[in-house]
């Protein structure tokens, strides 16, 4: 659960970043 919740949050950073 952790970890996925992790992901999630790194994926959204990322899309930030490249938006």
């Amino acid at each position: 659960m952790m970890c996925s919740l992790l992901f999630l949050h790194f994926s959204h950073l990322v899309f930030i970043l490249l938006v």
